[in-house]
């Protein structure tokens, strides 16, 4: 009599297939005078492996033992044993007489060696990375559970490492020890766009880089994604995928929600570095749906007027951007710093700028200021300044935060350097050199975030002339260290400035901030030191507006307090 499990003659490998062997039993007792009696085994012996050494396989025949009776329910277990080690694809047990009662046979028929892994249906992910997912060596012999496990990994390398969502079609196993693997990527049929009213297709389209009959990478396109939230155009975008006849093929859809790009209104604002301010001003972030920018402003009161025309490109062509901006601008700087007093820093001029992509979440950017500055101090005794300033501005931008709006996740890295020779034409002649970086962390699952930011920055003087005074850094106030006013800001032409923010919803729309600022400027003549860090703590709120972030903030410093309101984030 014999219990076995069934040979299969083409040896095809079924993935993820926990048993692979059915098990059938032709007979398993003697009849003694009608009553069914189980000889005892006497002996356990192996048959048929070559390169399987006998005390691997012996070591899993555990139910089966010497001295007890022959039991069909234990050697079906020790076969499932046998056939779990993976080396086999025929097993069955045989059994003999033996003394005074039975001798179990088990003989097995190993796989073949393996002698090659053939993988086709693959473009996203490497062959060599699939094959290195495999731990089967050429010349060992095949084991059918090592190389599902390998199969899994394949399967999750990726989607994980890839973002590649893909499955394994078939798998063919020849009986010279040839392995063929064959996948199917999950591919792209196209690209449904829902919730544009008005931004143009083309302008969405334009920010994925997955097109239609890509393979699907949900990594790249997550990137892209965030890409097209960053636009600043939309309050949400989402994705999902469509079903179609092919199980390898998907359509995509993305749904976007539109937020309010434009303003145009007359009225009045407050400011805590301008006071009461009126305004004239015609805005659009995304004219005409086509993402391009353009404003006209005119603002107004007692500290500060400007006249500003801007307009900005983002889509030169594939990797690059450009605008400019035409200016006049008239605004009470005050300062007592300096022992010069209050002044009006007059700038009238232009700015050009490009942008181009460098590399993955990098840009490069070149700005051309054009502009001449009057230094109109309040006290007649001090001598007001004049001259032309003609700079060049490169700058390099690394940008990975989530969503600009409300960033949660990534970083923002600037370098930038800035240069006003006397070759230019520029009356003041300078260096500038600025690295600035921010980096954002969730916290938990309400949405908490914690934001750090960081900029250190530097002028050198490379002509005769004192750089003006616009052009210093100045720190203290909204932007730097809170809780400080404007008029006692510590300025240089050095600056070193830290904040930390702790942000957390209070509603849809609303924000609530517990910050803590470091920071100070420094003269070319005096000594940087950490030691002399002017620090700031308060609280504020962010509200959502369709204008854009509102900012109030309170902070206190050396005993005082301060109140701020301003328009986008702090960092």
């Amino acid at each position: 009599m014999a219990i076995y499990a069934a040979r299969r003659g083409k040896f095809l490998v079924i993935l993820l297939v926990a048993a692979l062997f059915g098990l059938a039993c032709t007979g398993t007792v003697l009849a003694n005078n009608g009553n069914t009696v189980n000889p005892p085994i006497r002996s356990i012996e192996l048959t048929g492996n070559k390169l399987v050494p006998s005390s691997e396989i012996l070591k899993v025949i555990t139910n089966s033992k010497l001295g007890m009776p022959v039991s069909e329910e234990n050697v079906k277990k020790d076969l499932q044993a046998i056939a779990d080690l993976g080396y086999f694809y025929d097993v069955r047990a045989n059994f003999r007489e033996y003394l005074d009662g039975v001798k179990i046979i088990f003989q097995v028929v190993e796989n073949p060696v393996v002698q090659e892994i053939k993988i086709s249906g693959n473009s996203a992910v490497p062959t060599e990375r699939i094959r290195a997912l495999i731990p089967l060596k050429d010349g060992e012999i095949l084991n059918v559970k090592t190389l599902n496990t390998g199969l899994q990994q394949m399967l999750e390398s990726a989607f994980k490492e890839y973002g590649v969502p893909a499955r394994i079609t078939d798998v063919t196993v020849s009986d010279t020890g040839l392995i063929e693997i064959k996948l199917a990527e999950t591919r792209i049929n196209q690209i449904i766009l829902k919730g544009n009213e008005k931004t143009k297709d083309y302008v969405i389209l334009r920010q994925l880089r997955t097109k239609p009959g890509d393979v699907l990478n949900l990594i790249e396109l997550n990137r892209d994604l965030r890409s097209i939230l960053n636009l600043g155009f939309f309050d949400d975008v989402s994705r999902e995928f469509r079903e179609t006849g092919d199980p390898d093929v998907v359509d995509l859809i993305i749904t976007v929600k539109e937020r309010r790009t434009g303003t145009a209104g007359v009225g009045a604002a407050i400011s805590s570095k301008d006071g009461l301010l009126g305004y004239i001003e015609i805005s659009e972030d995304n004219l005409f749906g086509r993402g391009q920018r353009a404003d006209f402003k005119w603002e107004f009161g007692k500290n500060k007027n400007l006249y500003r025309i801007g307009f900005y490109e983002p889509y030169i062509n594939e990797l690059t951007s450009g605008g400019f901006n035409i200016y006049n601008e008239r605004n009470l700087v005050q300062s007592s710093a300096t022992g010069k007093g209050d002044f009006y820093n007059v700038e009238t001029g232009v700015d050009l700028s490009l942008g181009r992509t460098l590399g993955e979440d990098l840009r490069g950017y070149a700005k051309l200021r054009v502009y001449d500055t009057k230094t109109d101090y309040v006290d007649d005794t001090v001598t007001d300044q004049e001259g032309k300033t003609r700079s060049l501005t490169l700058s390099l931008v690394k940008d990975t935060r989530d969503w600009i709006l409300r960033p949660s996740s990534g970083s923002r890295r600037e370098f930038s350097v800035e240069i006003a020779p006397a070759w230019m034409g520029s009356d003041y002649q300078f260096n500038r050199y600025i690295i600035d970086y921010s980096k954002y962390f969730t916290v938990n699952s309400k949405g908490h975030v914690l934001a750090l930011h960081g900029r250190v920055g530097h002028m050198q003087q490379t002509g005769e002339r004192e750089i003006n005074e616009g052009e210093l850094f100045r720190v203290g106030g909204p932007d730097t260290v809170r809780g400080y006013d404007y008029r006692d800001a510590f300025v240089g032409v050095s600056e070193l400035v830290l904040n930390a923010e702790y942000r957390f919803r209070l509603a849809d729309n609303l924000d609530g901030v517990v910050f803590y600022d470091l920071g100070n400027a420094w003269d070319e003549d005096e000594k940087i030191s950490l030691g002399d860090l002017k620090s700031g703590v308060g609280l504020g709120v962010r509200i959502d507006t369709p204008v854009g972030v509102m900012r109030i903030d309170y902070g206190w410093a050396e005993g005082s307090g301060k109140a701020y309101f301003s328009l986008g984030q702090t960092f």
